[in-house]
C-alpha cells in the first residue's frame, strides 16, 4: 500500500494534532500540514498536496465539502471512540468521507458494546457486519424485557472481523513501554485552601464517628469529600471568588518545564 497513497487525511483530536506532526517527522521524511485558521485559509489548506494533512474532528464537521473536494489515498481516524455512535452528526459526517484506503486507531475494548464495534468497522468497510439488526440478533444477549444482558458467539464475530482487524493485547503493548516512574510531590496549600479543606473534614469527622449513618449523612459526607477535593485544586471552585488561591500552577510549571525542553529537543 505504501507505493499507492501520495495524499493522506488524518482526523484526531486538536488536543493530538501537534503530536502527530511531531511523530512524523521523528519517524518519516514526509512533509505533513495542520489545518488552521479561518474557513477560507483551511479550505485551501486541504488542497496543499502535503502527504499527511491534519485536522480534528469539529474541522470535519465544519469543512466537510471542503475535504471531500481534495483527492485522499487514505483517511485516517485517530481515536476510534469519537465515532463510535453511529447516529451522531458528526460520527456520520466523518465516516461519509471517501479514500480507497481506511485505517482507524482505538485504545477503547470494541467488544464492550456491540453498537460501538460496528459503528467503528462501517467506517473502514460498511459491508463486513452486516446491517446493525442482523448483528444484535445474533451476538447480543437479552433478557425478557429487552435489557442487553452480554453477547455471545463472540468467537464467530472475531473470525469475521479478523481480517480488517489488528488487535494488541495489553501484554504485548506493556513490552514496548518503558517502566513506569512515580514521584510524589507534597505541595503545602494556601490558608484559604486549607481553611475550607478543614472546614469540610471536620464535616467528615463528625459523620464518620457516628454509630448509624443516615442515607443524608453519607449525601453531606460526599459532598464534603468533593469540595475538599475542590479546594485542593484552587479556592476558587468553591467560593468562586477572585483571584481563586491555589499554591499548585507555579509548582506544575517548575515541573512541566524540563519535560518539555526533552520534548522539544527530540522533536
Amino acid at each position: 500500500m505504501e507505493g499507492r497513497v501520495s495524499q493522506n487525511s488524518i482526523a484526531c483530536p486538536a488536543s493530538v494534532k501537534s503530536q502527530w506532526r511531531s511523530e512524523i517527522l521523528r519517524f518519516s521524511e514526509r512533509d505533513c500540514q495542520i489545518v488552521l485558521g479561518g474557513a477560507a485559509q483551511r479550505a485551501a489548506q486541504y488542497e496543499n498536496g502535503a502527504f499527511f494533512t491534519m485536522c480534528n474532528y469539529e474541522q470535519v464537521l465544519r469543512d466537510f465539502l471542503a475535504i471531500e473536494r481534495a483527492s485522499w489515498d487514505l483517511i485516517v481516524l485517530d481515536e476510534g471512540r469519537r465515532i463510535k455512535n453511529w447516529d451522531a452528526k458528526n460520527s456520520r459526517t466523518t465516516k461519509s468521507l471517501h479514500s480507497p484506503f481506511a485505517l482507524v486507531f482505538s485504545g477503547t475494548p470494541l467488544e464492550n458494546r456491540l453498537d460501538d464495534l460496528f459503528s467503528v468497522v462501517e467506517s473502514i468497510d460498511d459491508l463486513r457486519l452486516g446491517p446493525p439488526f442482523r448483528l444484535y440478533n445474533r451476538h447480543r444477549v437479552m433478557d425478557e424485557k429487552g435489557r442487553v444482558l452480554g453477547c455471545k458467539n463472540l468467537d464467530v464475530l472475531r473470525e469475521s472481523l479478523r481480517r480488517v482487524l489488528l488487535r494488541r493485547m495489553r501484554s504485548a503493548v506493556m513490552r514496548d513501554l518503558p517502566p513506569r516512574t512515580m514521584e510524589i510531590v507534597r505541595i503545602p496549600p494556601t490558608d484559604e485552601q486549607f481553611k475550607i479543606d478543614r472546614t469540610q473534614m471536620q464535616v467528615v469527622s463528625t459523620i464518620v464517628r457516628q454509630k448509624n449513618i443516615s442515607e443524608i449523612d453519607l449525601l453531606r459526607l460526599q459532598k464534603a469529600q468533593l469540595i475538599a477535593r475542590m479546594a485542593a485544586d484552587r479556592a476558587y471552585l468553591v467560593d468562586k471568588r477572585p483571584p481563586g488561591f491555589s499554591s499548585k500552577p507555579e509548582r506544575l510549571e517548575e515541573l512541566f518545564e524540563p519535560l518539555a525542553t526533552i520534548s522539544l529537543s527530540r522533536s
